[in-house]
């Protein structure tokens, strides 16, 4: 039985589908590779024992563990050979005792067709490549990694067809660990080019 509504019950209606219709068209897209950083960065932070350190050690975000682990992260927003040369480590680093992180990560706003392959080469090469999708919110949607699903649960070992732990590249030094957490935004290119040449505006680890 079909119902009819009267015109002041679809006037509150509107008042209410529409609020939800602006919510609903909120962070359509990631713009930037700060953004992008930012995303993974908060999500990272609320998973207990994990910090992330914004452009340490020449990765974008180096996360820490309480134990000492380390994730070398590179951020891109189209995914490119250059993020490939930028994760990996250098030939010969493993020679010469480089300090490196345990584990590498990309992340991108999205894998297209295009850049698939590159995708599936950094794979091969046991580098596991994210990226984020909207969940919708009571706030609306929001970016989210699903850290917890997509890189933490094999922490365990209990692993299915097509995922894996993530690669230990067993590196003879971890790399160094900022004594403070900074304020800087990650994924932004430093003035002189270099991540060293920054200031840096700092926050006390609590």
């Amino acid at each position: 039985m079909a119902t009819i509504l009267k015109k002041k019950d679809q006037g509150s209606i509107d008042d209410y589908v529409a609020p939800v219709a602006a919510a609903r068209k909120e962070r359509e897209t990631i713009k930037k590779e700060s953004e992008l950083c930012d995303v993974f960065i908060r999500e990272f932070n609320s998973i207990a024992g994990w910090t992330c350190y914004p452009e340490a050690a020449g990765f974008d975000v180096l996360v820490v563990h309480s134990d000492g682990r380390q994730i070398g992260v590179e951020a891109k927003l189209a995914l490119n050979a250059k993020v490939a040369d930028q994760i990996l480590p250098n030939c010969g680093d493993e020679f010469y005792g480089r300090a490196g992180p345990d584990h590498r990560l990309v992340i991108v706003s999205k894998i297209t067709d295009a850049n698939a392959g590159i995708a599936k080469m950094l794979r091969r090469l046991v580098v596991k490549v994210l990226q984020p999708r909207q969940s919708w919110e009571r706030t609306g949607y929001e970016w989210t990694f699903d850290l917890k699903h997509q890189l933490l649960c094999y922490e365990s070992g209990v692993t299915f067809f097509g995922n894996e732990r993530l690669f230990d590249w067993s590196p003879e030094e971890r790399c160094r660990v900022p004594a403070l957490v900074t304020d800087l935004p990650a994924g932004v290119p430093p003035p002189c080019g270099s991540r060293h040449g920054k200031s840096l505006h700092l926050r006390s680890l609590r």
